[in-house]
């Protein structure tokens, strides 16, 4: 979103060089993005995101959204004047029908999850703060005490470009791990084939569908796999049972209120402790998305059974 408004904002003089960042926060800069439109294909959490970013720049905005997007976020970003175009599909063809109509129209901006390069490397950023982060608590990483980061991975980008950030600047120092819904690891599959070509989840009788949202996809970035081939050091799988088990316990005895996608990194990081391995290493698990989870999303969760989650004991008494 800023590197479009900033491009914008440069071709059409809004401002002279690109050190120039807080007049793209202007009523001025505001009535240009007017005139443009940003359009993505989402599950939920990065139309949410985009959506509200772009608004907030003055631009038009339009999500696709697929089926398993979540009732409050689409209610949310209509609020604010999103444009939200319902899908009965995965979110794969929820992107293909944002690629399209971003196509149709000259003034519009299209957001690719599964192929931008700019959307990876702003993802890449995220390892500056989490290294800082280390550094300011005083963790030292290194061969002898690496970091283990437990990243949920719904098409890739994110946890992808997150990696690749870490990798840069921890080397072998730093361990990465997607986790995903035993129902939509697409990213596993991918890796696992050692294929060039796209693998669709529904040809192997998966169908994606998960209480995370956020990573209920059939199909990974080939982008990010192609690149993760050789970065990523294992992918792991979560229950649907176990998300929910950690986002009460998380709320119970650490007061985390989170997503069922982001307590998936807590179920990855309890199958390395049952099987013996990561004893050395300093955990850093990714449990991004609940911050803005309504009520009536997240009483339910919190009030249903089951109540237990595997290898929980150790995994508590590690973080």
């Amino acid at each position: 979103m800023l590197t479009i408004a900033e491009k914008l904002a440069l071709s059409t003089g809004l401002i002279s060089s690109p050190e120039d960042t807080l007049a793209l926060d202007s009523p001025k800069a505001a009535e240009t993005f007017s005139r443009f439109k940003i359009i993505v294909g989402s599950t939920g959490n990065l139309g949410f995101s985009v959506g509200a970013i772009a608004r907030s720049l003055g631009f038009k905005a339009e999500v696709h959204m697929s089926k398993d997007a979540k009732s409050w976020k689409k209610d949310r970003l209509r609020r604010i004047g999103v444009s939200i175009v319902e899908h009965p599909g995965s979110y794969t063809s929820a992107v293909a029908a944002a690629r399209a109509s971003a196509e149709l129209d000259q003034s519009s901006f299209f957001i690719d999850d599964e192929n931008s390069r700019a959307l990876f490397l702003g993802y890449s950023t995220a390892a500056f703060d989490l290294v800082r982060q280390l550094k300011s608590a005083d963790i030292a990483i290194n061969a002898d005490t690496p970091a283990n980061v437990y990243l949920p991975c719904g098409v890739g980008g994110a946890p992808g470009g997150i990696t690749f950030g870490l990798k840069a600047l921890l080397g072998d120092a730093v361990r990465c791990y997607f986790i995903e819904p035993v129902n939509a690891p697409c990213m596993l599959v991918q890796l696992a084939s050692g294929s060039d070509i796209a693998i669709a989840l529904e040809d192997l009788g998966l169908n994606g569908e998960t209480i995370a949202d956020g990573l209920a996809v059939t199909s990974a970035s080939m982008l990010v796999a192609r690149l993760m081939d050789r970065l990523v050091d294992g992918c792991l799988t979560c229950t649907d049972a176990d998300m929910v088990a950690w986002v009460q316990r998380l709320w119970e005895q650490e007061g985390l209120r989170l997503e069922p996608s982001a307590a998936a990194p807590f179920c990855g990081l309890s199958q390395l402790l049952a099987a013996g391995s990561g004893s050395n290493a300093v955990h850093v698990l990714w449990t991004t998305g609940g911050s803005h989870l309504p009520d009536e999303e997240f009483l339910p969760l919190i009030n249903r059974e089951p109540r237990s989650v595997t290898g929980d004991e150790a995994v508590m008494a590690t973080t």
